[in-house]
């Protein structure tokens, strides 16, 4: 090779030296594409059809993740905080299912770009992320209150939202979702919404039901008389408004609404014991 270059025509060496130095421009080049998103879009429509092909198909280094990562790694930040998790007052299963739903809406509408469902999906993502972690800071802060009254809301919620089962002492509470269903049709479909003739039929037997059983408590609570109105009364107090708790968050669910979002528990409240 050298002796073929010392034997070549000053032509051919001006030649290499000029090949040489387009070289390097092009090397150049490519390091402030790789470096710079900005210049890579500015320098394809100058650079040659060949050159322009190989910067299509090169994959990007320096790529900012796309909302539905955020979405994604979200879902799955909650799905991973039990600290989180364990301040919800019930509905944990369903919680955690409804997330999971989200998660994979997010990452499909992710993989699939191109295809009809990734707006419906990517929209239904965002939406769920953003109702979980609202439902996730309610119920955390409520959870977190050391006051006295709020204390005592949250084990009355929690009651009402989980119910319980002693199997040993036989003791039953049935939980606002699962009184829900025992009054709804009993060939309805359980995971579809209720016409408005079947959701009102069902709500007046639950209201009529719950108001009967909140006379007879009543009645019960004043045979003691005087000398017991002291223990009674209290206990009274507590019992309609659980009662009243659950009775408001089992309407909700049978409206077709989800107990957990603060929008739902808040009017559930309010409608319970007044605000």
């Amino acid at each position: 090779a050298q002796a073929r270059h010392a034997n070549a025509p000053d032509g051919l060496e001006r030649v290499e030296d000029a090949a040489r130095e387009c070289l390097n421009a092009m090397v150049a080049r490519a390091g402030r594409d790789v470096g710079d998103d900005t210049s890579s879009s500015a320098s394809s429509s100058s650079s040659s059809p060949s050159q322009s092909s190989l910067c299509a198909h090169s994959p990007s280094t320096s790529s900012t993740p796309s909302p539905l990562d955020a979405i994604s790694d979200t879902l799955t930040r909650i799905l991973a905080d039990e600290r989180a998790l364990s301040s919800l007052p019930g509905e944990r299963i369903a919680f955690e299912k409804k997330l999971r739903a989200a998660r994979f809406r997010a990452e499909r509408a992710r993989t699939t770009v191109g295809a009809h469902s990734t707006a419906g999906d990517a929209a239904r993502a965002r939406l769920d992320a953003r109702r979980a972690v609202e439902s996730i800071a309610f119920w955390r802060a409520l959870a977190e209150d050391e006051s006295a009254p709020t204390r005592a809301l949250f084990m009355l919620l929690r009651l009402a939202l989980s119910g319980r089962d002693e199997p040993r002492s036989g003791a039953r509470v049935l939980s606002a979702r699962a009184l829900a269903a025992a009054y709804r049709p009993a060939d309805a479909d359980p995971d579809a919404l209720l016409t408005d003739v079947a959701m009102f039929r069902c709500a007046d037997a639950l209201v009529a039901w719950q108001s009967a059983a909140n006379f007879g408590s009543g009645f019960v609570a004043g045979l003691g008389g005087m000398l017991t109105l002291p223990i009674t009364i209290p206990a009274q107090l507590i019992a309609n408004a659980f009662v009243a708790l659950r009775l408001s968050f089992a309407l909700a669910i049978l409206a077709g609404k989800d107990p957990l979002e603060p929008s739902v528990a808040a009017r559930a409240i309010t409608a319970a014991i007044g605000g």
